[in-house]
């Protein structure tokens, strides 16, 4: 398994709970976008699902850009 630095990172934030289709609240956000979302009160963790992705595109084969 291949290690990354955190700044690498990207995350998806779906929304919770959605039936017959994935809601995308948020998409490709940097460790920093995610943060000041997280801060700014903008996501609410009760309410969406957060996947992380590594930032080699080629590893992700099911994770919807």
């Amino acid at each position: 398994m291949a290690t990354y630095h955190i700044n690498e990172m990207i995350f998806h934030v779906y929304e919770k709970n959605t039936v017959g289709e994935t809601r995308v609240l948020n998409c490709c956000l940097t460790v920093d976008e995610l943060e000041k979302k997280l801060e700014n009160g903008e996501i609410d963790l009760g309410k969406v699902e957060i996947e992380c992705l590594p930032p080699n595109r080629e590893e992700c084969e099911d994770a919807s850009y």
